[in-house]
């Protein structure tokens, strides 16, 4: 519970730099009192969803700023490959850290994310000459918390003492992050760098606090 709410401020903060960055363009754009509670940062799925999430979230913003927060949306870069004819086979978006920091912060609304602690890679146990272990599986795809992903056999069964695993243990958000050797600190860490990435665009291209030297 402990490491799953310190998960959850994290995407709380990121989340709420986003929202903030967006309550200044607001302020700089003008908004009437009626339309402050909609103004947020979108972070939509698809191109098609854009118009009317940016129509919803962005009242009375500049065609220049909308565009700025439009080229930072998860799927830009698939439609501009699209655009100059690269055919695009696999998806990029939910990969992306800002569409899995709005889903992430979602469920954090809801529910404290839990942290699931999985052995990522090659694991083993050494054991001495006459000792045999094997790896069986144990419960059925998709796992749920508390089951038994798998376990070493060990025959003799009274050897069980002079065997020593190994391996590469990680803290993960949820299973294909730990299929794939993705630590939540490197998830966070990947969600951190992209919305400082947004924050310093928008400081430069909209609200002129910076330059861009």
């Amino acid at each position: 519970m402990l490491l799953g709410a310190i998960v959850g401020d994290v995407l709380h903060n990121l989340r709420s730099a986003l929202d903030a960055i967006a309550w200044e363009t607001c302020q700089r754009s003008g908004v009437t009192p009626e339309r402050e509670r909609y103004v947020s940062f979108p972070i939509g799925p698809s191109l098609g969803d854009w118009p009317c999430l940016a129509g919803t979230t962005f009242p009375n913003f500049a065609p220049d700023d909308r565009e700025v927060y439009r080229q930072l949306q998860p799927w830009f870069r698939d439609e501009m490959a699209r655009s100059v004819g690269v055919e695009i086979t696999s998806s990029s978006v939910e990969s992306h850290p800002l569409y899995r920091l709005q889903r992430l912060a979602i469920e954090d609304r809801h529910r404290v994310p839990h942290p699931i602690l999985a052995r990522a890679g090659n694991t083993w146990l050494g054991s001495p000459e006459g000792v045999t272990v094997t790896v069986e599986s144990v419960d059925p795809w998709p796992s749920k918390p508390g089951d038994v992903v798998l376990e070493w056999r060990i025959d003799p069964p009274t050897a069980a003492s002079d065997v020593h695993p190994d391996g590469e243990a990680i803290l993960a958000l949820n299973e294909q992050d730990a299929l794939h050797g993705r630590s939540a600190l490197r998830v966070l860490e990947s969600m951190h760098g992209e919305v400082i990435r947004a924050l310093r665009r928008i400081e430069v291209e909209v609200l002129e606090v910076v330059t861009a030297d």
